[in-house]
């Protein structure tokens, strides 16, 4: 009988450490790329999700020296709001950057982002890096005491920013809380 229980255990928590990219039900032209307790991210089915980070997809429509080459990606990061304004919480955020990256960062100022009962801020910005520019845009979301970041960064080659801000703007429109 502990056996059996044991490895019930087992399956259950197996299940639970895989609960990214195993959900079905997506919008159409969409998969899975993370669902936690509080909300889902779907990313575009050409993307290709990072199965050992859970919370990155990359896009594989880039090719240097005839290899993919991954200079297109959205990242999920949570954040604690605490006690702080979600419009407190972003000047901070964006102080931090540029205490950080002094002179190699810039960016726009943030604007309001609002989709149904989903509210946050839009940040656009650069750093530079020894290996070029990176451009990011990242929607910041309030939800119950904690927020969600979509952070999106291409390198400044090619117009990969460009080619596949679509995308972003598809994946940001595709979250879902719960």
């Amino acid at each position: 009988m502990k056996r059996i229980l044991s490895v019930f255990i087992l399956i259950l928590m197996l299940t639970a450490l895989v609960s990214c990219g195993k959900e079905t039900g997506a919008p159409e032209g969409m998969k899975l790329l993370c669902s936690r307790d509080t909300y889902i991210v779907y990313v575009p089915e050409r993307w290709a999700v990072d199965d050992s980070s859970l919370a990155y997809a990359h896009s594989t429509d880039y090719r240097l020296n005839d290899k993919k080459a991954f200079y297109a990606s959205v990242q999920i990061l949570e954040h604690t709001l605490g006690e702080k304004s979600m419009d407190d919480f972003v000047s901070d955020y964006v102080a931090n950057l540029k205490a950080e990256f002094k002179t190699k960062f810039n960016s726009d100022a943030p604007i309001g982002y609002e989709k149904g009962n989903i509210k946050g801020k839009v940040i656009t910005y650069s750093i530079e890096k020894a290996d070029g520019k990176e451009l990011y845009k990242s929607t910041l979301i309030e939800d119950d005491g904690m927020v969600i970041e979509l952070r999106y960064i291409a390198m400044n080659i090619d117009g990969l920013y460009e080619k596949n801000i679509n995308d972003y703007n598809m994946i940001v429109e595709n979250i879902y809380l719960k």
